[in-house]
């Protein structure tokens, strides 16, 4: 009910200040769930239906968050810069992790707005924990189930480095295993559930050959 009242609003304020979804973008937000997951042009729906996840709940979300993120960059991102001073603690933070060792690592969150929706909420995600660990597709029940920024991505938060997540998620995947996930973890806001997609050692190259990408 929660996740129904949020995208109705998503429209809503979307509709209000004249931003649209056209069918181009709902389809090509279906093909970026397509092309990770090995799924054959137009299989979506198939393979959505094998996991028990429907299609037109899938589409209502997407509709909502790609209006919601259209409107976010045509208020939002004129007014945002980034500083040198931002370039370089980014730059002297791979630096002190040379060595170590990074995750990729996806999540779904779910987020608990009151003590009494606690134990529901948790329980909610050992259900999806356990779908994932049946077989069925994380990045589609991140699109489907997730409250967090990243739910459009299928959930993708990127390369993490450690201590950048809060201590509860960042003991979690420390010792998570490639394309393991998590039970359900309590922190700050509600409950996560991660996924290890990959794991590297850092190591820093000549800065003047570092690309970065900061949010």
């Amino acid at each position: 009910i929660e996740r129904i009242r949020k995208n109705l609003i998503y429209l809503q304020e979307a509709k209000r200040r004249n931003v649209a979804v056209t069918d181009d973008e709902l389809a090509a937000a279906f093909r970026q769930i397509e092309s990770p997951n090995s799924v054959a042009a137009g299989g979506l729906e198939r393979h959505l239906a094998d996991r028990g996840i429907d299609k037109d709940s899938l589409a209502a979300r997407l509709r909502a968050e790609i209006a919601w993120g259209k409107l976010v960059r045509q208020r939002v991102m004129p007014t945002v810069s980034v500083s040198d001073e931002e370039v370089d603690a980014v730059i002297n933070r791979l630096k002190s992790a040379a060595g170590q060792f990074e995750v990729q690592v996806s999540e779904i969150f779910l987020g608990v707005d009151a003590q009494d929706q606690e134990e529901n909420v948790r329980r909610a995600g050992q259900r999806l924990v356990e779908q994932v660990r049946a077989g069925a597709d994380f990045a589609a029940l991140a699109r489907q189930f997730s409250e967090g920024t990243t739910a459009a991505q299928g959930g993708d938060v990127g390369w993490v480095l450690p201590g950048t997540l809060s201590d509860e998620l960042d003991a979690a995947i420390e010792k998570l295993a490639r394309n393991a996930v998590t039970d359900p973890i309590r922190a700050p806001g509600g409950f996560f559930v991660l996924k290890a997609r990959d794991r590297r050692r850092i190591d820093v190259a000549d800065i003047n050959d570092t690309r970065l990408t900061l949010h």
